[in-house]
């Protein structure tokens, strides 16, 4: 006999601008160890759900990718937005929070998902969108980069 699952429930609220989201995930910048959240969404920006991936130290919370992609797919959502936060108040993105996002970027991409956003939200201060605060990051087309790196690999089959 076949399991049959039935979709996740969806919520009446949605993700339209990165405004939403940061509604739904404020509460963290109260947070005294760093947390990353996951909000997932179906196609029409409805959310699936929210799930913390990941409760961190003061100084640092270990994103693993495995645990971030299963909540994905087990909620069968076609986007989602994460958030973290910085504990010390600084409210510019680090290094690894970019190489963070790069990483989710090709991911999505091959995996057909919308990477909606990462909102930062330090103790104190304003939250900061990754897109609207450094937009040529986010902007910039992962995929054009990724098939040509791929594209030095492999070899041209001639047809």
């Amino acid at each position: 006999m076949n399991k049959r699952t039935l979709p996740p429930k969806l919520s009446s609220d949605a993700i339209i601008t990165y405004k939403d989201a940061i509604r739904k995930m404020e509460h963290i910048s109260d947070y005294d160890q760093e947390v990353i959240i996951l909000i997932t969404v179906n196609s029409d920006n409805r959310i699936i759900g929210e799930h913390l991936i990941s409760i961190g130290t003061m100084d640092e919370a270990l994103l693993d990718y495995r645990i971030l992609l299963n909540r994905i797919i087990s909620d069968k959502a076609s986007g989602f937005i994460i958030g973290h936060n910085h504990v010390n108040g600084v409210s510019f993105f680090s290094y690894d929070d970019f190489m963070s996002a790069a990483r989710l970027k090709y991911i999505s991409i091959i995996m057909g998902l919308d990477f909606m956003d990462e909102l930062l939200f330090a103790n104190g201060r304003s939250p900061a969108c990754m897109s609207q605060r450094h937009p040529k990051f986010w902007n910039r087309n992962f995929y054009v980069n990724f098939e040509e790196n791929i594209k030095k690999y492999i070899p041209k089959i001639k047809g």
